[in-house]
């Protein structure tokens, strides 16, 4: 067996300290390398590929995210964990739609953290799926999220966002430059991305074609219309006219990708309907399938089945009789 190269990416000394502590009692099977930083990261991919990365999602600079997505356009085969020491759900959500293998919230259980190191390895044999899959089965397969990771860095933005027509941020990468006063910032996106949209209704758009540009003092903001209301925004810092060029390109790009992920395919429909099963399609083919009096009597004449005679019970003529059930219709 190949010895396995992990690299742990975290700034806080101590629990880098613990970690690589933890990692090195896996015993010769694995290399354990730390780095301080989402850089310093980076400049140890250079020398070597490494099998498995552990990072935090919210590593000063560049994301845990994105740092998963610069390993795996390095190596596709490249098994991530990412750590948060904020306790936010919609965090594990965002890091399941990423196509990290794994996630933990902090302080870790390291006996978590190792067994899902030896099992993401193949150090050990298991049939348990593993808790993001599960969450990914249940949710968008598209990994919106590394895409909007993959857009920010590509930008080298401060953020990127999905956001609905409701004004819910569905997806997002990074965090805005002044956080407090985000809240209002996405108010008043819902108004352009309404307004953006009503125009493009007005002037016969069959599909959201636009980008919108807000050029502020120290950020920019641009829009892009994504289909059943939603929007894609991206912050940057001022850019050249040069550079907004190559945002327009790259936002496009993304804006096709996140649109086409989000429409059903034509193939997997016809899919579903070849596994319906073919004796209940026949049955539904026939005209009528509800069993007439006479084959009802039959049935029941030749069953085994002998009910016992309850005491005063009527049959079903003298309740039609009397009005109790329909007529019997010959």
């Amino acid at each position: 067996m190949s010895v396995k190269r992990i690299l742990l990416v975290e700034d806080q000394p101590q629990a880098a300290h613990a970690l690589l502590e933890g990692l090195a009692s896996l015993g010769p099977a694995v290399t354990v390398h730390g780095a301080p930083s989402a850089e310093a990261a980076l400049r140890a991919l250079q020398d070597a590929p490494f099998d498995m990365l552990i990072a935090d999602v919210l590593l000063p600079g560049i994301s845990g995210l994105e740092l998963m997505a610069r390993f795996r356009r390095h190596n596709p085969a490249t098994r991530v964990i990412l750590l948060s020491g904020v306790q936010d759900e919609s965090i594990r959500s965002q890091v399941a739609r990423s196509g990290a293998d794994g996630f933990f919230f902090k302080p870790v259980e390291l006996a978590d953290v190792l067994d899902a190191v030896e099992r993401q390895l193949g150090l050990v044999k298991t049939i348990l799926p593993t808790e993001l899959s599960v969450i990914k089965n249940s949710q968008d397969s598209a990994s919106i999220a590394q895409q909007l990771a993959e857009l920010r860095f590509t930008l080298q933005a401060y953020s990127a966002l999905l956001i609905a027509s409701d004004g819910q941020v569905l997806a997002r990468a990074g965090v805005l430059p002044n956080p407090a006063v985000e809240a209002t910032l996405i108010t008043h996106m819902l108004s352009v991305i309404q307004a953006s949209q009503r125009m493009g209704s007005l002037l016969g758009a069959a599909e959201p074609d636009d980008l919108l540009a807000i050029r502020g003092a120290n950020e920019h903001v641009y829009f892009a219309s994504l289909g059943s209301g939603r929007c894609l925004a991206v912050v940057t810092k001022p850019l050249s006219t040069a550079r907004a060029a190559a945002l327009a390109q790259a936002v496009h790009k993304t804006s096709l990708r996140l649109t086409q992920s989000s429409a059903p395919s034509p193939q997997n429909a016809e899919a579903k309907l070849e596994e319906t099963d073919p004796h209940l399609e026949k049955l539904l083919a026939m005209e009528d399938t509800r069993p007439s009096r006479v084959a009802a009597e039959r049935y029941w004449e030749s069953t085994d089945l002998q009910a016992p005679r309850i005491h005063g019970a009527i049959s079903y003529e003298q309740a039609a009789q009397i009005g109790l059930a329909p007529p019997i219709q010959q």
